[in-house]
């Protein structure tokens, strides 16, 4: 396993900028149906 890590390539601008907004869409899809249910999203949003 480490092998593969060791010759893993970094992630390409596209691809990163991909995942960023895949990140991003699903939180404020989840964040969106926990605000629509009127639900606090965790423990850190209660502690806060």
């Amino acid at each position: 396993m480490l092998a593969y890590l060791i010759k893993a390539s970094p992630f390409t601008p596209v691809e990163l900028h991909i995942r960023m907004f895949v990140a991003i869409l699903t939180g404020c899809v989840v964040g969106i149906e926990r605000e629509y249910k009127n639900r606090p999203a965790g423990c850190a949003s209660m502690c806060w």
